[in-house]
């Protein structure tokens, strides 16, 4: 009897592995994009300096500065705030330094005025002294403005009708009675002419017909 022969066992073959699936790569829309390359607060930096600018004494660039700034916010509340904030501080700002000026400058004017009023009169003392010595030695008030001679450096004898343009300007004038002087001189800060009367005996007696002594 023959032996049987077996068919040779074959080893199961490997699993190939299968291929994986990656899946596309995604991409943001250009919206997101286009949202993300955008600033979130435009103006902000406009916004800040204005309202720094609001504090210190030049209100009309931080003024220009926070209009812009308020313009360009169209996003971001935060910014608009500070804008509008950074506004009403500037405006408030410049009424603050428009009213100091306007103080300052009538302050001025107010003691110039009273600076030039002061040296009017000293200028009308100075006359009177002239015209009481010339009335002392030769016993009459001088008539004529050569009579009366130099009066001091810086003085103008004159007319005064309105304000003169040098303010040690004086009106030397005799009156009705012969024996009286008149001496105006220019108050600025009552914008008026004012006068001193003086007689030959130093007496202060008013007189309104007076002659301007030319």
């Amino acid at each position: 009897m023959e032996p049987t022969t077996q068919p040779p066992e074959t080893s199961p073959t490997p699993e190939q592995p299968k291929p994986s699936v990656t899946s596309p790569p995604q991409f943001q829309s250009s919206s997101v994009t286009a949202a993300a390359a955008q600033p979130q607060n435009p103006g902000k930096g406009l916004a800040i300096a204005g309202l720094i600018l609001a504090f210190v004494p030049i209100p009309l660039v931080g003024l220009i500065l926070s209009i812009i700034a308020l313009v360009k916010s169209l996003r971001g509340s935060s910014t608009r705030v500070m804008a509008i904030i950074g506004l009403v501080l500037n405006v408030i700002s410049a009424i603050a330094v428009a009213l100091l000026a306007l103080i300052v400058i009538v302050a001025y004017h107010g003691v110039q005025g009273r600076a030039q009023t002061q040296a009017g009169l000293t200028a009308s003392y100075t006359v009177q002294k002239h015209v009481l010595a010339y009335a002392a030695e030769n016993d009459h008030l001088p008539a004529t403005v050569s009579e009366l001679g130099n009066v001091g450096a810086g003085v103008t004898l004159g007319t005064i009708t309105s304000q003169p343009a040098d303010y040690k300007t004086v009106e030397y004038a005799i009156c009705d009675d012969g024996e009286t002087a008149r001496f105006g001189y220019w108050d600025f800060t009552e914008s008026m002419v004012k006068y001193q009367y003086i007689g030959q005996s130093g007496s202060t007696e008013a007189s309104t017909n007076c002659e301007v002594v030319k």
